[in-house]
């Protein structure tokens, strides 16, 4: 029988922490004894479940030392806690000698985010890239200068906060009604003036305050066609078309797909264009009884009496506006925000930044770089500040991601929640989904899907530390929890041979939920470098879609192969 070594009392002080590890490694321990008596020769997976046993027992092989805790990343919206990723401290450890360091530590890495929910607590929600390290202060100099690609910004900021007075028709920071400082932090929770920053540690500023655009240079026009007809009969597309904004109200064709574009601005799509992702069918429509209940399905049934499709055009700021101010409005300081104001806009908000100057990369031992002088009563106090900390690198390069996403098989999952399977695609910050296919416990969608301008580390760096997709396959529409996941990296194509660029192998990839197998997917991803090269030929568009990729005939070829030897 398996057992876990106790601690030395004598020695050791066991925290909550330990206590937690411990048991979850009992209950791990047991998890694989059991998998283990289960297993028999005739298993059709033996040699799989046998590698993921071995994987499990080393995993529970490492352990920190007691004093050092899990480093957690939080996933935060607001107050409230989104997600984590819980790393072990010895994978990011640092040692002047590459041999005694973490794998990870000072390299980008990607690490899954799950769901603080208990109730779903392996639940991969996300991904987060981040290079983290954990070492000596006195480490903090060759950590920099081994990276000298790297350039630190340091910069104090403040948030010029503003309520709009109706009786004078004015913007006022000073007016009774506003609860928050007319300088403070994104919280408005800390006052912050302008005038009571102060450099610390021998620093000074490099200019003076400026104001910061955190607006978008791109914006998404769009528009929804909508079409109505009697229950039971057919869809009438010249009578009964009409035209919504997204706000829904009713506009003319000719406004919803304008040709010309607004000040200032100008068109970065040749032309509108149909949503294909979504809850939508294979042509972008989404059904429902009645456009006032707003219940949307992709699939058609008689009873639906309206329909709807969403189009799109993006554009792009020609310029700076000459005399932009940096205003953000919106109805409340704890609502979201819009560059241009509207009727019903109450305060707005703007962002002021100032750098400091002769701050030397590498970061100072100590972390107070900025101070606040307040006043409190007759007398005044000197306050540490965090300040705004950017990282830039020299070295970016533009990549296209290509998804190959071929079948799914053996899903584990009852048939009435199989109602519309499709694949979804986590890429850095991008996502993508597969059009939805019939009821089908291995569903074959054998669609392309294109991620372009995708901005990366070196070719030679993701070949070392390369990054990881996420694929989800949900059962039904509008489903939050997936059947399972799998993860993976894509091939990465630096020289790129156009004219005889071959697509990569597909693979079976195994999908879980939590530590239970629920099927496989066939899937591959080639990373293309964007340069002077031109890019290789786009598959062509399957038959009777609107815009959907299928999967290069070389891919499909090896498919059946595969399908035939598996």
């Amino acid at each position: 029988s398996l057992t876990v070594t106790k601690l030395n009392s004598s020695r050791y002080t066991e925290t909550s922490l330990d206590k937690k590890l411990r048991d979850d490694r009992l209950k791990q321990m047991k998890r694989v004894t059991e998998d283990a008596q289960r297993l028999t020769l005739n298993d059709r997976d033996v040699f799989n479940s046998i590698k993921k046993i071995l994987e499990t027992l080393e995993s529970l092989i490492i352990g920190p030392q007691c004093s050092l805790p899990d480093i957690f990343l939080w996933l935060m919206s607001g107050k409230k806690r989104i997600a984590y990723a819980r790393i072990p401290p010895h994978t990011v450890l640092y040692g002047e000698q590459r041999i005694f360091q973490g794998i990870f530590s000072g390299e980008p890495h990607s690490f899954m985010l799950y769901s603080p929910d208990e109730m779903d607590d392996q639940k991969v929600v996300g991904e987060i890239k981040a290079s983290l390290w954990l070492g000596l202060k006195s480490h903090v100099t060759s950590w920099w200068k081994e990276r000298p690609n790297i350039k630190l910004s340091v910069f104090a900021e403040t948030y010029e906060n503003q309520i709009w007075v109706p009786g004078k028709s004015v913007w006022d920071s000073t007016a009774p009604d506003s609860k928050w400082p007319n300088f403070s932090d994104a919280n408005g929770l800390v006052s912050l003036h302008k005038e009571d920053f102060a450099a610390s540690n021998g620093g000074n500023f490099k200019e003076d305050w400026k104001i910061i655009d955190i607006t978008s240079v791109q914006y998404n026009e769009e528009c929804y066609e909508v079409q109505t007809r009697k229950s039971g009969q057919c869809w009438d597309a010249e009578d009964s078309t009409t035209w919504l904004d997204v706000h829904g109200c009713l506009i003319t064709k000719e406004k919803a797909l304008k040709e010309e574009c607004i000040k200032d601005w100008e068109w970065k799509d040749p032309s509108w264009m149909c949503i294909f992702n979504g809850g939508v069918d294979v042509s972008g429509w989404e059904y429902s009884k009645s456009i006032i209940e707003n219940q949307w399905s992709s699939i058609e049934y008689q009873f639906h009496t309206v329909r709807r499709r969403k189009w799109k055009r993006e554009r792009k700021l020609k310029n700076k506006l000459p005399n932009y101010d940096g205003w953000l409005y919106g109805t409340s300081f704890n609502r979201n925000f819009h560059p241009n104001k509207e009727k019903n806009d109450s305060v707005r908000q703007r962002v002021w930044r100032r750098e400091l100057h002769n701050v030397e990369n590498p970061l100072p031992l100590t972390s107070r770089l900025l101070q606040i002088n307040s006043k409190e009563g007759d007398g005044s106090k000197t306050e540490p500040v965090c300040p705004r900390l950017l990282v830039s690198s020299s070295s970016a390069y533009k990549y296209q991601l290509r998804s190959y996403i071929y079948q799914a098989k053996d899903l584990s999952e009852d048939t009435e929640n199989l109602k519309s399977p499709y694949a979804t695609i986590k890429f850095c910050n991008l996502k993508k989904q597969t059009h939805y296919e019939n009821p089908n416990d291995c569903p074959v969608w054998n669609e392309t899907m294109i991620f372009d301008d995708v901005t990366l580390e070196p070719p030679n760096v993701l070949k070392k530390y390369p990054l990881q997709i996420q694929l989800e396959v949900n059962g039904q529409i509008d489903s939050t929890k997936p059947i399972g996941t799998a993860v993976c990296s894509p091939n990465i194509v630096a020289e790129l041979d156009h004219v005889n660029f071959k697509a990569s192998s597909p693979q079976w990839l195994p999908l879980f939920k939590g530590n239970q197998k629920q099927g496989e997917i066939l899937a591959s991803f080639d990373l293309i470098i964007q340069g002077t090269s031109l890019l290789p030929d786009l598959p062509p568009i399957k038959k009777n879609s609107v815009g959907i990729l299928q999967v290069p005939f070389e891919i499909q070829r090896e498919t059946h192969y595969i399908n035939e030897i598996k």
